[in-house]
Parts: C-alpha cells; structure tokens; sequence
C-alpha cells in the first residue's frame, strides 16, 4: 500500500508570479488492495473519483497580466487523455486491486499488468498533461499504478517514466499557462514524495533529473517533510522508550 503523507510544498512559479503551496493531504491517494473491499463479481471496476491530490494555492499576490493557455496547448492537453489507448487494462488492474481476496488467475494478470513495459511507458504522457476534471481520475490511477509496479520489481521501467516527469520543464517556463504550471507542480511533487519514499536510492536520479529552480524547490521541500517525519519518528521511539 502506498502511504500518503501530508505534504507542504512551497514553491516559487517563476518571477513576479508570486509563491504557491502545494498540500496533499492522506486521505486524497487511493488505499491499496488491504484496505480496500471487494469488488462485486458483476460491478464493473471504476476508475478513482478525482480529487484534489495536490492543490496549488496562491499566498501572494499574482500579477493580472499572465500566461494563459491557448487553444494549441489545451488541445495538446487533451490529446494525451483521448489518445490513452491502454484505459481498459488500467481499469483491469484497478478492479482486481480493490479485491482483498484474489483468485490465482487474478494474481497472474495483476502480475502481468504491473510488468507490462508498454503499459508503464504508456502512463507517461498521462503525468505530462493537466488534467480536467473529467480527466483527473485517469491520471491518477496512473500514479497509483506506476508506484505499485515499482515495488512489484518494473523498477528500470518505471524509474525511466519517473525520470522523465521530474525532468519535463513546463513549471520552469513563465511562457507557459499558470494554470498548466500549477497543476504540473502538483503531478511533480507527488512524484517526488512516492519515488523518494519508495526507493532512497533514487535522490540520486531525482536529484540529476531536476530541471530548473523551481523543480529544486520542491524537491528541497519534500525532502525537508521527509526529514521532520524520521525526526518526529524517533523521537516518539525515545519517549515509548522511557
């Protein structure tokens, strides 16, 4: 299961653009298969309500004359939610993940999807684009089921997907829409909290990868949340000790 951990990230989009906190709080992420009841045989899987999983909200004042997005870019946007050609199986793995109990068969195709390379390198353009409203349930089960695969050994696989978001320079671009920038930020930094929190190796991937300040400030940030989580551990552990 994939812990969400409530995150405050401050984050500086662009010059006279003002400063941004990015919050995901822990009941925004899906729970993972223990927590989850089973599906009814004939309900058919549904992919995850959208939620806020990291909301932008602006502390400062922002300037009237900004970016907006244009009919290019939006159309772009929408491309990689109406081109996503891989819907059914991400709503086959979410179906049999909400099951507590799987059958054997089931765990052979849970397996399989989470192995799958073109399934993973699929999501990327998903983790690329804002998402609507309509949308924001595709991407995140996107990241719900790039983060499961993972830890179920796709680590090459998926760390090159990964790699790639973390890399994509949109929030380091003023030219870009602010709207575009802030929702980006927010795919970002859940990227960076789960991949980190998954696998410590990767900061050095995380840290290489990083495009530009802005994407820096963010990672300083979660590694800053992730920090005060271990101080706050042990110093629990001290006091249980006494």
């Amino acid at each position: 299961m994939i812990k969400k951990i409530a995150l405050s990230v401050v984050v500086v989009v662009g010059i006279g653009l003002g400063v941004y906190f990015l919050s995901a709080s822990p009941e925004e992420k899906t729970k993972g298969p223990e927590s989850s009841k089973e599906t009814p045989a004939n309900s058919p899987p549904q992919l995850p309500q959208p939620g806020p999983k990291a909301i932008v909200k602006a502390e400062a004042v922002v300037p009237s004359e900004r970016a907006t997005s244009s009919p290019v870019q939006k159309s772009a946007e929408n491309k990689a939610f109406t081109d996503f050609k891989y819907r059914a199986d991400l709503e086959r793995y979410l179906g049999i993940r909400k099951k507590v109990l799987m059958a054997k068969n089931e765990e052979r195709d849970k397996k399989e999807l989470l192995e799958d390379r073109t399934l993973i390198q699929s999501m990327k353009p998903l983790l690329l684009a804002e998402a609507s409203k309509d949308t924001a349930s595709l991407q995140n089960a996107a990241l719900d089921y790039l983060f499961e695969a993972l830890q179920a050994g796709a680590r090459d696989e998926v760390a090159a997907v990964l790699r790639d978001v973390v890399a994509d320079t949109t929030i380091e671009n003023n030219s870009n829409s602010l709207d575009s920038r802030k929702a980006l930020a927010g795919v970002k930094a859940e990227v960076l909290l789960n991949w980190s929190s998954l696998d410590p190796k990767a900061d050095a991937q995380i840290e290489a990868s990083l495009p530009g300040p802005v994407s820096q400030k963010i990672w300083s940030h979660v590694k800053a949340h992730q920090d005060n989580n271990v101080a706050e551990s042990q110093t629990l552990q001290a006091k249980k000790s006494n």
